[in-house]
C-alpha cells in the first residue's frame, strides 16, 4: 500500500525542489517504515537504506538525510536510545552526526515532536549540533491510508539559524514555491506563502493559527484597555471534589475542560463543580453578562481554544485564567453591548416563533412580504461587513485573495491593464476551482484601504464602476458564467470593498478564449499542454 498519486508528487516536488536549492551533492534516503515518502528523490550521489532489512548507518557523511520512521514505536535494539523519546526522535538524533556541516535533514515525527516534547527535542539538537530550520505542515490525507495523524516535515540544519521557517504545504507547485521562499528568506503574509518565526517559539500549528487570529481579532479592540482577569476580578475561586459554588453576583463560571461555554448564571453550569473556575468581577469595571458574551464571541472561543492547546491534556489552571488578557470597553459601552445582543436575542426568538407558524398562516399580504424583504436587505448589509472581515482575518487562501485597486496604479495614480488583468484572472480561476471570493479595496497585508479613489478618479459613481467590473468580466470572461458569479460593494470601516463571490464553474472558464487559470494556495496559476488537459479531464465532466 501506498500514499496517493497526488500526494507522492507533493513530497516528490518538495524534495528535489529542495535538493535544487541547497545545492547538495549527496543524500541519503532512509525508508525505515512503509509510507515510501522519500521514494523518487534525484540527487547526485545517492544512498539508500531500507526498511526492516537494513539498520541506521554507522559511517559515512551527507548534504541531505531524508528520513521516513514509523510512529509509536518503542526505541528497541537503537543504540544510546533515550527510553522517553519515540523511536522516529531518537533515530533522528542518531543519524544527525553524519550530516556534513551546513547540511540539512528533512524528516517525518509524530506531532508530539513540535507540540508537549517540542522543549526536549531542541534540547537534545543542541548535543548534536543542530537546530530546525522549518517546519512543514503537511496534507491531512497524506498517510491516511496509515494513520489519522497530521505528520509534519520538520527541516534540521547542522550549524545555526537565525530565524524558523513554518508553512503548510497544500500542492506540488506551492511546495516548491515554499522551498524557494525558504532558501531566498522570502517572508509571506501566511502560512501557505511560508512565515519567519523567532527560532524554539514554534509550538505547534493548531497554537500557531489561534494565536494569529487572535492577534487580529484584538486590533479591532485597539481603542478599548487591554486587562487581565486578575485586574478585572474580586476573586477567582476553585471547588473542591463533591463540593459546589455558592451563587455570587456578578459572576462567570469558565468551564476547565469540555467544549461548555461560559456562562453567567450558576444555574446553567452543566458539569461538576470541581470542573469549574469561578470569576466574581468587579462591579466597577465589568459586567458579567458582557464577559458572558464575549467568551461567546470568536475572539473569546480562541483565547478559551488557546488556554486549553498548552498542556497535552486540554485543562485550563486558575494561573492560565489569572494571566488572560481581554479588551474591556468602558462600562457604560459594556451595557450597550449587553442590550444590543439582547435584542438581537428577542428578534431570533421572534423568527424562530413566525418560522413555527409560518406554514399554518401563510402570508398573503404584499406588505407583509415587502416587509420579509426589507428585513433581508438589511441583514444582509449588516451581515456583510463583518464576513468581509472575517476573510480578511484568516487572510489569503485558495478560496480568498486581496487586491488593492481594480485597475488603479496606486503610485502613478493611473490605469494600469496589468492590474485589471490580475483580477480577472483571479475570478476564472476561481470558477475553474472550487470557487473563492476576490476582495478589492484591500492590501495583501490585511489593511481596507477602499476603492474610492479609483471610483473618484475614473467613474464618478459607484454604478458606473460596478458596471464596468461587469462589462470587463462579460468581455474577458463571457457573460455565460454571470450565474456564478456575485459582485457588490460593501462598506466595511467607512471604506468600500468590492466583493466578487464566484461558485465552481460546471464548464471550462478561458480568459480571453485562449488562457485557463486555476487557483493554488495561495495563488493562480496558468496551465497549459498535459498539465491543462488532466485537470480539465478530472475537474469537468461532460
Amino acid at each position: 500500500m501506498e500514499i496517493s498519486a497526488f500526494n507522492k508528487e507533493i513530497i516528490t516536488s518538495f524534495s528535489n525542489t529542495f535538493i535544487e536549492m541547497s545545492g547538495a551533492k549527496s543524500c541519503l534516503q532512509i525508508n525505515h517504515s512503509e509510507h515510501k515518502l522519500f521514494n523518487n528523490l534525484k540527487c547526485q550521489k545517492l544512498d539508500t537504506t531500507h526498511y526492516k532489512t537494513e539498520a541506521l548507518p554507522t559511517t559515512g557523511h551527507w548534504d541531505i538525510i531524508f528520513g521516513d520512521f514509523p510512529f509509536g514505536m518503542t526505541p528497541g535494539s537503537l543504540q544510546d536510545a533515550n527510553p522517553r523519546l519515540s523511536y522516529s526522535i531518537n533515530a533522528i538524533l542518531s543519524i544527525l552526526k553524519h550530516l556534513n556541516e551546513g547540511g540539512y535533514a528533512i524528516f517525518t515525527a509524530e506531532p508530539s515532536a513540535l507540540q508537549h516534547n517540542v522543549k526536549s527535542i531542541r534540547h537534545h539538537l543542541e548535543f548534536v549540533g543542530c537546530e530546525v530550520a522549518a517546519i512543514f505542515a503537511t496534507p491531512d490525507s497524506l498517510l491516511k491510508h496509515y494513520t489519522s495523524i497530521k505528520v509534519p516535515l520538520i527541516v534540521l540544519k547542522k550549524g545555526q539559524v537565525d530565524k524558523e521557517f513554518i508553512a503548510e504545504i497544500d500542492s506540488a507547485i506551492q511546495s516548491e514555491r515554499l522551498v524557494q521562499s525558504f532558501f531566498d528568506k522570502t517572508e509571506g503574509q501566511n502560512l501557505l506563502t511560508g512565515v519567519w518565526v523567532e527560532k524554539n517559539s514554534f509550538e505547534g500549528f493548531y497554537r500557531w493559527k489561534i494565536q494569529q487570529q487572535i492577534h487580529s481579532l484584538q486590533s479591532e479592540y485597539k481603542n478599548f484597555n487591554k486587562l487581565s482577569i486578575e485586574d478585572i476580578s474580586d476573586s477567582v475561586n476553585l471547588c473542591k471534589l463533591n463540593e459546589q459554588f455558592l451563587e455570587a453576583d456578578n459572576a462567570i463560571y469558565i468551564p476547565k475542560l469540555g467544549a461548555n461555554p461560559v456562562v453567567g448564571d450558576i444555574n446553567q453550569v452543566k458539569i461538576k463543580h470541581q470542573n469549574v473556575i469561578q470569576v466574581i468581577c468587579k462591579q466597577d469595571l465589568v459586567d458579567a453578562t458582557y464577559l458572558v458574551y464575549f467568551f461567546g464571541s470568536t475572539l473569546g472561543r480562541l483565547i478559551i481554544d488557546s488556554l486549553r492547546s498548552q498542556s497535552f491534556i486540554p485543562s485550563i489552571s486558575k494561573s492560565d485564567i489569572l494571566k488572560t488578557e481581554i479588551a474591556i470597553p468602558p462600562l457604560d459601552v459594556q451595557r450597550e453591548i449587553v442590550s444590543s445582543i439582547s435584542k438581537l436575542n428577542f428578534i431570533k426568538n421572534k423568527i424562530s416563533q413566525f418560522e413555527e407558524n409560518l406554514a399554518l398562516n401563510p402570508i398573503s399580504s404584499q406588505n407583509e412580504l415587502n416587509q420579509i424583504d426589507s428585513i433581508l436587505e438589511a441583514v444582509g448589509e449588516l451581515a456583510n461587513p463583518d464576513k468581509i472581515k472575517s476573510l480578511i482575518r484568516a487572510g489569503e487562501s485558495k478560496s480568498v485573495e486581496f487586491k488593492q485597486t481594480f485597475s488603479l496604479d496606486v503610485e502613478r495614480q493611473v490605469k494600469e491593464p496589468r492590474i485589471e488583468d490580475s483580477a480577472i484572472k483571479t475570478i476564472a480561476a476561481f470558477l475553474n476551482s472550487d470557487g473563492g471570493t476576490l476582495l478589492v479595496g484591500v492590501h495583501d497585508s490585511g489593511e481596507i484601504t477602499g476603492n474610492e479613489v479609483e471610483i473618484d478618479k475614473f467613474f464618478k459613481s459607484t454604478d458606473k464602476f460596478l458596471l464596468h467590473v461587469k462589462n470587463r468580466i462579460k468581455t474577458r470572461i463571457g457573460e455565460q458564467f454571470y450565474p456564478f458569479i456575485n459582485q457588490h460593494l460593501v462598506s466595511v470601516e467607512g471604506k468600500l470593498v468590492l466583493m466578487v463571490e464566484c461558485d465552481p464553474s460546471p464548464d471550462e472558464v478561458f480568459v480571453d478564449e485562449k488562457d485557463f487559470y486555476v487557483r493554488t494556495n495561495p495563488a493562480t496559476d496558468k496551465l497549459e499542454g498535459r498539465k491543462l488537459s488532466d485537470y480539465i479531464k478530472h475537474r469537468f465532466k461532460h
